[in-house]
């Protein structure tokens, strides 16, 4: 089905590729069927596990304009570390930070619904584990937003 005009739609993620290697064909269909609604992409970490945090970040903000993403934060607010544990509570101020800041400039969202990993972080990744609890999180303490949904990315063997 398509999504409503006024409808917001907000992937979060934990790192730069993340879009592209889990959550593409999700990110491909909302671009053939949005209509005037929006899709976000919030991601938790800039991936500089490797030192290359700026050019990956570029790399993501270059993937979402090229799927159709309206907006793409790089919060940057946690390591990309596998043997980092991020706090749910860390991932929630984040989500804090960018959603009710600039849901209060954009108003005229009458739904959001929030995409990210499923409880296994789809590849077993800690950092997307923690996403998908840091989430969880800040679902359990915003239940005031009834027209909140989440989905969590199942990753489908096979292909």
């Amino acid at each position: 089905s398509s999504p409503s005009s006024s409808s917001l739609y907000i992937l979060v993620i934990a790192h730069p590729d993340d879009e592209c290697m889990f959550f593409l064909p999700t990110l491909l269909h909302f671009r053939s069927v949005m209509g005037s609604a929006q899709v976000w992409v919030v991601c938790l970490s800039n991936g500089n596990y490797e030192g290359k945090g700026s050019l990956r970040e570029m790399e993501l903000k270059t993937a979402c304009r090229i799927v159709g993403v309206h907006k793409c934060f790089c919060v940057n607010v946690l390591p990309d570390d596998p043997r980092a544990t991020w706090p749910a509570t860390t991932i929630s101020r984040a989500l804090d930070a960018v959603l009710l800041e600039t849901l209060q400039q954009d108003d005229h969202f009458s739904s959001l619904t929030l995409l990210t990993f499923d409880q296994g972080g789809v590849s077993g990744h800690s950092n997307h584990v923690d996403t998908y609890r840091g989430v969880q999180y800040w679902l359990s303490h915003h239940h005031d937003h009834t027209n909140t949904t989440t989905f969590q990315n199942k990753l489908v063997t096979g292909w």
